[in-house]
């Protein structure tokens, strides 16, 4: 093979300098997103060391890539922190977010403290007399003494018995 300086092969063309070195071709392909299938974009020759563009290339969002990263590749060109202002921003929202929370929660359990003191139907713990309660039980038991009431009529006095004091408002 070293008396050939060049010979075809399957693969494709295969190029060797008086040296035995191998030149070899090389195709580089993209994906056609219209056939959606890969075409040949561009050639290199490397008996001649040339390449050649057949067709346009298909770049993601229209354009190449850039050389080099927008912080650098070892992140030298990144800026070293926030300015003031974005943490000023932030730290005050954050801040006014809390207070408005919390002034919501405190306004809600006002308001519902209001509406139940509000409500006519509640009792107050102050409007409960207890000493009338006790002084109906002793008299209870001195009439069943005296008079010797049955079950059913002592049922009866007690579902008509008054058992405490309410407000002006039951």
């Amino acid at each position: 093979m070293s008396n050939h300086s060049r010979c075809i092969i399957i693969p494709g063309n295969v190029s060797i300098d008086e040296n035995g070195d191998r030149y070899s071709d090389y195709s580089l392909l993209d994906l056609d997103p219209q056939q959606d299938k890969f075409v040949e974009v561009a050639y290199y020759s490397g008996a001649s060391n040339e390449l050649k563009q057949v067709t346009e290339f298909h770049w993601v969002g229209g354009k190449p890539p850039k050389d080099s990263p927008i912080c650098g590749w070892d992140h030298s060109k990144c800026p070293e922190g926030y300015p003031f202002y974005v943490y000023l921003l932030s730290g005050s929202t954050i801040f006014i977010l809390i207070l408005m929370s919390g002034f919501i929660y405190f306004w809600r359990r006002y308001r519902l403290e209001a509406e139940l003191a509000a409500m006519s139907w509640k009792i107050r713990w102050e409007d409960l007399d207890g000493d009338e309660l006790k002084k109906d039980k002793k008299k209870s038991r001195r009439v069943r003494r005296l008079h010797g009431f049955s079950f059913e009529s002592e049922a009866l006095l007690r579902s008509y018995s008054r058992t405490s004091n309410g407000s002006e408002n039951v």
